[in-house]
């Protein structure tokens, strides 16, 4: 028997020989002769999910998969979805209305009457649609307030 590796250090082993397995023998006798092996040690599992798990582990072989970086991802946009909505505000019309400091989007209008002032920061400001990128602007909508109900606790 070769040497016993335990923990994360047995993956790669562990993907390897059910690779050559399944190369040698088929999907269908190293999917089952695995399940069976696991089951054996304590694992319930079906030969359906050996091959959900195979397929997943080939993935992270062989297409760059970056799981934290995608929680790294998530988490950035989500930090930048709510300091955007929960910006302070800026200060008071005459009449006493609050005038928020941001705006997701300004479509291309400038808050200013002026045609020659611009301001330089509006062509950095993502809408909620392309700060997400889903496509139908209501799950957008749905992630963005998620992400906000993560942050705040609420």
């Amino acid at each position: 028997m070769a040497d016993d590796l335990n923990g994360t250090a047995n993956l790669p082993r562990q993907f390897s020989a059910y690779t050559k397995l399944e190369q040698d023998e088929g999907t269908l006798v190293a999917s089952h002769l695995t399940a069976n092996h696991l089951r054996r040690k304590g694992v319930d599992t079906s030969p359906q999910e050996v091959q959900g798990w195979h397929k997943i582990n080939s993935a992270c072989v062989t297409r760059g998969v970056d799981i934290q970086g995608a929680v790294d991802a998530a988490n950035f946009q989500a930090q930048a979805c709510a300091n955007a909505i929960l910006q302070p505000l800026s200060g008071h019309d005459a009449d006493d209305t609050f005038v928020p400091a941001f705006s997701f989007a300004n479509n291309g209008e400038s808050d200013s009457d002026d045609p020659d002032e611009s301001d330089p920061d509006d062509s950095e400001i993502l809408s909620i649609n392309e700060l997400y990128g889903f496509d139908n602007p209501d799950d957008n909508d749905e992630a963005a307030i998620d992400d906000i109900l993560k942050i705040t606790g609420g």
